[in-house]
């Protein structure tokens, strides 16, 4: 899945519009074709020959006119929704931007809710969901509901996510949030070790239970 910035976007419907106007073109050196088959120094054909080239000159300027107009609004927005004057309000209705670019750039924003966050980890766009994946401040939740997306990236960015809050809890000084990591399977070892040390018996208990644990396989054998 390719991961593109507004530029690149903009490089894929110019693309698209230079393709366009290509047929165009050969569409024209056919109708010039047919006419040499009659003469080939046929005037009629010549004109017909560059008036559909014109034609194609004309298509092409004024699709790239108006694709850079839409890429200069869309780098607005996107500047605008990463801005941290932005209430939940108007942070709502950029989530809701038909354009996936603009709805990504609210993942950036650092005051934009969990419940923002969780309403785009639902997104259409992968690109999307992979920002929100990998986003710090989306809750654990979400970021275990993304471990099983369809997409291979959104996956991947979810479960490094998921690791690092899981390190984190591990080294909290609420209790509660330790037992929590220590409870979850995808604690990583190292931190499992540790919380198996813990001051809190429920938590030692419970990292010493966990199946990620480095001594569950041995202490189950036995």
């Amino acid at each position: 899945m390719q991961r593109g910035t507004v530029q690149t976007v903009a490089l894929e419907h110019v693309s698209k519009i230079q393709s366009e106007a290509g047929r165009l073109a050969v569409y024209s050196a056919d109708r010039l074709a047919l006419a040499a088959d009659v003469s080939l120094f046929d005037v009629d054909a010549l004109t017909l020959f560059f008036n559909e080239v014109r034609k194609a000159v004309t298509l092409l300027r004024n699709r790239l006119k108006i694709e850079a107009d839409r890429i200069e609004l869309v780098g607005l927005k996107v500047v605008k929704a990463r801005s941290s004057e932005l209430g939940p309000s108007e942070l709502e209705d950029f989530a809701e931007d038909f354009e996936a670019e603009v709805r990504r750039a609210v993942t950036q924003n650092p005051r934009v809710p969990s419940w923002i966050l969780g309403r785009l980890a639902r997104d259409e766009n992968d690109t999307v969901r992979e920002a929100v994946a990998r986003h710090e401040r989306t809750p654990s939740e979400l970021i275990e509901g993304l471990l099983s997306d369809s997409d291979a990236e959104v996956r991947a960015s979810a479960r490094a996510n998921l690791v690092r809050s899981l390190a984190r809890a591990a080294l909290h000084g609420d209790a509660r949030v330790r037992l929590s990591a220590a409870r979850n399977q995808h604690t990583p070892p190292e931190s499992l070790l540790a919380l198996g040390q813990d001051s809190d018996e429920a938590v030692r208990d419970s990292a010493l239970d966990n199946s990620s644990h480095p001594s569950y396989p041995e202490r189950n054998h036995l």
